[in-house]
Formats: structure tokens, sequence, C-alpha cells
């Protein structure tokens, strides 16, 4: 791979590629959820970098409640992106990952990413709290799935790269 970095070397992977093979495809379909993956780590990253820097903001009195919030919103809203995909998708198993979008706060976390990303007239929409006041066990649920479906992710694309004879450095 090259200097530019992984992201954008598997952009080239990708376009390279104008096939229908199906291990391509299953390749660049784990490639895509990949990049949304990616999205919600970056998300996850800055909310603990400011949570890390400022205290967590657990109310609105908190001076950096805005932008802790502005970054746990998208963080959750775009994990369920990647969930989402994972259910849909039959080819796609992993006991802990499984174990853990049967739960109910799956459906939680869908109405909270409805929440974020369809404007909400009322400023506290059941939408955006349900989840957070389902309290430390729905941060618990969120950071294990967090981690569970990366860990999953990043082991079916190194082992299709590995399939497809290309390198492997993904992060």
């Amino acid at each position: 791979m090259s200097h530019r970095g992984p992201v954008l070397d598997h952009l080239d992977l990708a376009k390279a590629r104008h096939t229908t093979n199906v291990a391509t495809s299953a390749h660049d379909r784990m490639l895509s959820l990949h990049r949304y993956f990616l999205a919600a780590s970056t998300m996850k990253a800055a909310y603990e970098r400011r949570a890390a820097e400022y205290g967590i903001a657990l109310n609105p009195d908190h001076f950096d409640w805005n932008q802790q919030w502005v970054y746990l919103s998208l963080w959750y809203a775009t994990l369920f992106v990647v969930a989402e995909e994972w259910v849909s998708d039959q080819t796609l198993r992993d006991d802990e990952v499984d174990a853990l979008l049967k739960t109910e706060n799956l459906d939680l976390l869908r109405r909270f990413r409805n929440g974020v990303f369809h404007f909400q007239s009322r400023y506290y929409d059941p939408r955006l709290t349900d989840f957070v006041a389902a309290g430390a066990g729905s941060a618990a649920w969120i950071r294990q799935l967090h981690s569970s479906l990366g860990r999953s992710i990043l082991a079916r694309l190194s082992q299709s790269q590995a399939n497809l004879g290309k390198p492997t450095r993904l992060g």
C-alpha cells in the first residue's frame, strides 16, 4: 500500500476492479461497511478526547455538553448504519455481534439515529433521549458493539484481502 493511507489505497483498489467477481463484490461490500465503521470510530475518538480533556458532560449545564453531544450523537448514529447492514446481510455472522444485536438496545439505537438525522422540533425528543436514558447499560452496550463490530469487520477484510492476494493494512 502507498504512503497515502489505507482509505485512499482501498478506494484505488475498488476503482481498479470493475468486475462482477463474487469475491471482489464481497470484498468491496466489506470495504464499504468498513468506511461507515471508520466514520463511527472517528466520532467516538473525538467524543472520547473531549470527555478526557473536559470531563464527561452528563447534563446540559456542563460547559462542554454541546460539543460532546455532537460527537456522541454522530458516533451512535453512524454506528447504527453499520449495525443495520450487519443485520440485513445474511452472510455476516459473529456470535458476539449477533448476540448484541438481538437486544432491545438496537431498536433504541435505530430511533436515536432517526432523531439525529431527521429534524426533530422538540429539543429533548424521546428518539434522542430514550437510548441515553437507558443509562450505563446502553453506554456499555454500544462500546461493546463498537468493539465487536470493529474486530469482526477487520478480520473479514483481512481475510478477503488475503483471498484476493492484496496486502493487508487496515486501521
